[in-house]
């Protein structure tokens, strides 16, 4: 766990913060957000390098110490940008978040929930493939090729775990801390939109409280880390709206995007279609045509390194009919692939309690298993409870009393758009929903819109008591059934592998996974300390909401 943590920490440390410190242009926040999107390509294209050449991946450590030289040489550059009050409390968030998802994930005795099983296996192995020089013909979880999914969280994390060890608890302290990058550009954008400290604070406490971010980042596999590269770009769109610098590199992210997860092709086509929207009635910025002209070099050249790699080795069509979306896609007329897409929107709008899935999760004997997998297909598949029931009411209240203007209509054109691909793009029938696969980075714009919201006293205490039933229903049965200490209490009687019995049949399937594996978790490293972590998450979350609640009494003096 060590090892893992001073590596990723060293690498985004000495690459980011001399990256952030050149990029005068941009505000405080904005220079953190880029640096951490800039440090992930940066690390992708060495570990890219590294794995083509075959020379050990010791080399990697050149990145750090000439992070750590360039910060040495730009450190009057860099003072300023440590001085900046912002700067100091998003780091200090990312902390929080980062040690609240950590402890979490020390917590879990074998992964749960839902249908979620293998694909944490499948990117731990994805990971070892490039680390290990793997033959290219190797099958991930018995299923899928090299081709199936991109690489470019995956080389991050062979690359990092490549200097500290290739071991699966590592593989989980790596992918918790990059999952947990997501709150730069989250904090950027609230800035963006003319955000004060506390509502800083507030955005920590959200994201901390939130079950699809907490349960995202603790299931390692790469949907936030592609969610960083669309908060990105969304970020990039901002500053291009109100004139500045952007376009070309929003570009660039929704490229690196794609090549950490392919959910990222609806936004690139919604965010595409709402800018075009929005030029419909404002003429288009000077400048943008060669913006748009070097960040589509950019971004190309960033995708080439891959598809061209893969179509060489693999062939045009294999790369193509490698993603899920072609590989799962039924034999079926063009109507009846638009009828399952329409399913799968209704599903993800409304689940459907009755379909055979559902009833297949409930075959367990274990009441809190039940309740936990109903409460989890809620927060992970539904778009408008992924929200959480605590922001999902400030979200609509907003959505009410915002004004007519640009931003409003560029969303209007986003959002149904994004809903209609997102659920397109899975050609398979799904009865409870599917937001967790490209909605994701939507849910996480929406907690930053509410963190910048003023509701009025009744909505705030609402507000709150949602929060409470978040954290209670999302996040403490998930890890309590996770951690098995919830079904421990029920049965002092049964063994660990009785308890899981409990379960439904993927829960009880991703335990013989772990079995398979024969590679410790966290959990079983950390045996006897159980407890004591758990009793830092609370006093971990007892800080963040006196951080809150301080900065709003130091704001009512001012």
């Amino acid at each position: 766990m060590i090892p893992s943590s001073l590596a990723f920490i060293l690498c985004f440390t000495a690459l980011g913060l001399p990256l952030a410190a050149r990029l005068r242009t941009f505000a405080p926040l904005e220079r953190l957000a880029a640096a951490a999107g800039g440090v992930m390509v940066v690390l992708y294209l060495a570990s890219f390098f590294v794995y083509l050449t075959g020379v050990s991946w010791s080399w990697l450590w050149l990145l750090p110490w000439a992070g750590i030289a360039w910060l040495w040489i730009d450190r009057s550059r860099l003072t300023p940008l440590l001085e900046n009050k912002d700067v100091r409390s998003v780091l200090a968030g990312w902390l929080f978040i980062a040690l609240w998802c950590l402890g979490l994930q020390i917590l879990i005795f074998s992964y749960s929930g839902a249908g979620w099983s293998l694909d944490w296996y499948e990117h731990y192995d994805r990971a070892c493939f490039f680390i290990h020089r793997w033959p290219l013909d190797h099958i991930f979880i018995a299923r899928n090729s090299l081709p199936a999914r991109p690489p470019l969280a995956n080389l991050v994390v062979a690359g990092l775990l490549g200097l500290s060890g290739d071991n699966f608890s590592n593989y989980q302290v790596v992918m918790t801390l990059l999952g947990s990058l997501v709150v730069f550009p989250l904090a950027a954008l609230t800035r963006l939109q003319g955000a004060n400290g506390r509502t800083l604070h507030l955005l920590v406490l959200l994201l901390m409280l939130n079950p699809m971010l907490v349960q995202n980042a603790t299931f390692p596999w790469t949907k936030l880390a592609a969610a960083l590269f669309v908060l990105l770009a969304v970020m990039f769109l901002m500053r291009a709206a109100r004139g500045l610098p952007g376009i070309g590199l929003a570009l660039v992210a929704l490229a690196a995007g794609l090549l950490a997860h392919y959910s990222v092709a609806p936004w690139i086509i919604a965010l595409g279609a709402g800018v075009l929207f929005w030029l419909r009635s404002s003429p288009i910025p000077p400048g943008w045509q060669r913006e748009l002209w070097l960040g589509g070099l950019a971004a190309g050249v960033l995708m080439a390194t891959w598809f061209v790699w893969a179509g060489v080795e693999f062939g045009p069509t294999a790369v193509a009919s490698a993603t899920s979306t072609v590989a799962l896609a039924p034999h079926a007329t063009l109507l009846a692939q638009a009828g399952i897409a329409l399913g799968n929107i209704r599903n993800t709008l409304a689940p459907d309690w009755g379909s055979h899935f559902f009833a297949y999760l409930m075959h367990q004997s274990e009441f809190v298993g039940r309740l936990r997998d109903m409460m989890f297909c809620l927060y992970q598949l539904n778009f408008f409870v992924a929200f959480g029931l605590g922001s999902l009411g400030v979200l609509v209240w907003r959505v009410a009393h915002e004004p007519a203007g640009p931003a409003r209509r560029f969303w209007l054109a986003v959002v149904p758009l994004l809903l209609v691909i997102g659920c397109a793009v899975v050609t398979v029938p799904d009865g409870l929903g599917l937001a967790h696969i490209c909605l994701l980075p939507l849910v996480l714009l929406g907690l930053a819109w509410a963190a910048c919201s003023t509701p009025p006293r009744w909505l705030a205490i609402l507000w709150a008591t949602g929060l409470a039933f978040d954290a209670v229903l999302g996040i403490g049965f998930h890890f309590g059934v996770q951690s098995l200490f919830l079904l421990r209490w029920l049965h002092p009687g049964l063994s660990d592998r009785e308890l899981i019995d409990r379960l439904n049949p993927i829960a009880i399937s991703s335990y013989g996974d772990k079995l398979w594996t024969k590679q410790p978790f966290l959990y079983d490293l950390t045996a006897g300390w159980h407890e004591v972590v758990v009793a830092l998450l609370a006093l971990l979350l007892a800080m963040a909401v006196f951080r809150w609640s301080a900065a709003g009494h130091r704001k009512s003096q001012e």
